[in-house]
């Protein structure tokens, strides 16, 4: 999304149940859930970030900085 938020959605009941956000708005590119089910990631284009969330809270659990480019691909 352009406005840096990720939605979740129930696919049974066809409604967002979720709304994950940075601290600061950017461009996310990429999106990736752990196996687990616990965390949602998404890699920004500008800042070059990934942000990691707790998927029950919604709390952002960490921000990686460090990328020199675009985060496409988690």
């Amino acid at each position: 999304r352009l406005d840096g938020s990720v939605h979740a959605y129930d696919a049974v009941k066809y409604r967002k149940f979720r709304t994950y956000k940075p601290d600061k708005k950017c461009q996310l590119n990429c999106l990736s859930i752990d196996e687990a089910g616990e965390i949602v990631l998404a890699g920004a284009f500008d800042p070059y970030e990934i942000y990691a969330w707790n998927v029950q809270t919604t709390n952002i659990l960490q921000i990686i900085r460090g990328h020199e480019g675009p985060v496409s691909c988690i």
